[in-house]
């Protein structure tokens, strides 16, 4: 008659502080023999009626006896099956390139865990004795890894990948059935099954951590996805977006710099803030015969900055002040933008003054220079060298008067005249006198002078 088997439950438990879930199934007094050299083995099945939706851990404990001369732990191989056909090799243990037959040691009461210190199970001589040779004392014992290699357990060596673990089962349901299969693959050697447990756990809840939003200035932050709380890993975008006449101005809190949108994750209670600043319009008007170059693209400021403006006439042409929003002749001018502002530059023709001079004299011009603003005004003085005498203007002006005034609405040519003054001088023998008509001392050149003696 078949041993009586005893299944335990451990009641479900809170691991502190985390809320995991974790079950524990334990059968007992089983003590069923694995058939010496025989593939088909034995399997152990169990339902587990299990409330874990989602496995998070799997560790399996085992106990293995021999019987009669002992058995022999190369010749078996364990591995545990979930009712959606995976399994997981639990143990195949000694064999590698050199030795086909394994270890001769007689016996398990192991744990088998994903993240044992211990290692591997398959070369547990060279953990316990250094040296694979040296057979252990006794039935194996302590908290393994399992073999894992992912190839058929009847070829299985030490040189093949473990890629199988008990890891596999992670997100499965715990409930269903659960097999343990048992085979004894070379005669000598016999063993038995005396228990084995299993335990799940759910998959440890990160904790949350909070992200609160701040704004300084007209805006507000989106966050993706929207929620109260996030994982320590879990990506996080922000958005800053500007109210109307705002302009986002950058990161503060957790995160610095301009980017936006921008992606992140916390690790702790955090604050983020974005700012907002006003932003005031710039318009640079049309301006004829040249143009206003700014230090900085754009037409939109943030509130407190500057801007440069360089006016920049055509040929032909030169600046004459601002216009709008400035004023002045400054050139380049600054522009601090505490309002909306429209600002333009006024440019007028450049006219050319051409001066010259016939005969002995000079044309003096206040101011003294060749090109004039257009409705400039340029004051010429005509200056007689000794012994000539100015006669008058000709070009832009006919006047005789040796001072002008001349307003530059246009390209102007102007002529000042000199000729050359002659001294009459005349004597009397005896008694009479000399009468001069005209009646002066100095004559021009080339004019005509009328002598009467009385």
């Amino acid at each position: 008659m078949r041993a009586l088997i005893v299944m335990l439950l451990v009641s479900l438990s809170l691991l502190e502080g985390l809320g995991q879930a974790v079950e524990s199934y334990v059968f007992t007094n089983i003590n069923r023999v694995v058939p010496d050299g025989v593939a088909s083995g034995i399997q152990d099945t169990r339902f587990i009626a299990s409330s874990i939706a989602s496995i998070g851990e799997v560790t399996v404990n085992l106990n293995l006896s021999g019987v009669d001369s002992g058995a022999y732990n190369g010749d078996l191989y364990v591995a545990l099956q979930h009712s959606s056909g995976l399994a997981v090799l639990l143990n195949r243990t000694g064999r590698s390139p050199a030795n086909k037959y394994g270890y001769g040691d007689s016996g398990f009461a192991v744990q088998f865990k994903d993240t044992a210190a211990n290692g591997d199970i398959h070369a547990y001589r060279l953990r316990v004795n250094a040296n694979e040779s040296i057979p252990i004392s006794g039935s194996l014992s302590g908290i393994w890894q399992p073999d894992a290699r992912n190839v058929d357990p009847s070829s299985t060596v030490s040189t093949n990948g473990r890629t199988a673990y008990l890891s596999q089962f992670r997100g499965m349901s715990a409930q269903g059935n659960w097999t343990l299969l048992l085979i004894d693959l070379s005669p000598g050697g016999r063993a038995k099954l005396d228990s084995w447990s299993l335990s799940f756990s759910t998959v440890s809840p990160q904790p949350l951590y909070s992200l609160n939003r701040v704004t300084n200035g007209a805006g507000g932050i989106l966050i993706s996805p929207d929620k109260n709380g996030f994982g320590a890993s879990e990506a996080i975008q922000a958005s800053a977006i500007a109210s109307s006449g705002y302009v986002f101005s950058g990161w503060g809190g957790i995160l610095t710099g301009l980017t936006n949108p921008v992606g992140f994750s916390i690790s702790s209670n955090s604050v983020l803030s974005a700012t907002f600043s006003k932003v005031w319009n710039l318009a640079l008007a049309p301006s004829a015969n040249g143009t206003i170059s700014p230090s900085v693209s754009g037409t939109n400021f943030i509130d407190g900055s500057s801007v440069v403006l360089t006016a920049m006439p055509a040929s032909g042409y030169a600046f004459n002040g601002w216009r709008g929003d400035a004023s002045g002749s400054a050139n380049p001018l600054v522009v601090s933008m505490i309002t909306n502002k429209t600002v333009s530059a006024s440019f007028v023709p450049i006219y050319n003054l051409s001066t010259a001079v016939l005969g002995g004299g000079a044309v003096l011009a206040v101011p003294s220079k060749a090109n004039f603003l257009s409705g400039e005004s340029v004051t010429l003085t005509a200056q007689p060298l000794t012994g000539w005498a100015f006669v008058g203007w000709s070009g832009a002006s006919s006047s005789v008067q040796p001072s002008l005034t001349l307003v530059m609405d246009s390209p102007k040519s102007i002529t000042a005249t000199f000729k050359k003054l002659w001294v009459f001088s005349g004597s009397v023998a005896g008694s009479g006198s000399i009468t001069l008509s005209p009646n002066q001392v100095s004559f021009l050149d080339g004019s005509s002078v009328t002598a009467v003696a009385t």
